[in-house]
């Protein structure tokens, strides 16, 4: 009886050690990038941030919601266009709310694989490596993507 109150706290640090993961959230799933399509914004977001990391585009958004899924997709133009020397895509990040009635401000990290953006410079250019100034609706600036 004397050790029980010990045994319990360290029950207690050991469950704690198990359940923690310490604050980070696991990493999204990659989603791919979508050429060509419609690139109209179904659904109000804001965009808080976006970065090229390698061939990942992440992208975080807020918005109101809580009681559906939400569903995000990104789009890409078919076509480059060159501007003083330097190859630009157009991309948009499209949201479906699925008629979302409920108000909470949710915000989620979501990531894009770039790869097909990859495959249509090189189908287009031929060259290996090459660099793509992404230009994302609602983002202020293009996104360097090297490669």
């Amino acid at each position: 009886m004397r050790h029980l109150p010990r045994f319990l706290i360290a029950c207690g640090v050991v469950l704690l050690a198990i359940g923690c993961t310490g604050g980070r959230q696991p990493m999204p799933a990659l989603a791919p990038v979508v050429l060509g399509g419609d690139t109209r914004q179904t659904d109000a977001f804001q965009l808080n941030s976006a970065a090229v990391d390698g061939d990942v585009l992440a992208i975080e958004v807020s918005y109101a919601g809580g009681c559906r899924n939400h569903e995000f997709l990104l789009r890409a133009s078919r076509s480059f266009q060159v501007v003083s020397g330097s190859v630009r895509l157009e991309i948009a990040l499209i949201h479906n709310a699925n008629e979302d009635p409920c108000e909470a401000f949710l915000t989620k990290q979501l990531r894009f694989d770039l790869d097909p953006v990859k495959r249509l410079y090189r189908q287009t250019y031929s060259p290996d490596t090459g660099t793509v100034y992404l230009r994302l609706d609602g983002h202020a600036g293009p996104l360097v993507y090297q490669f």
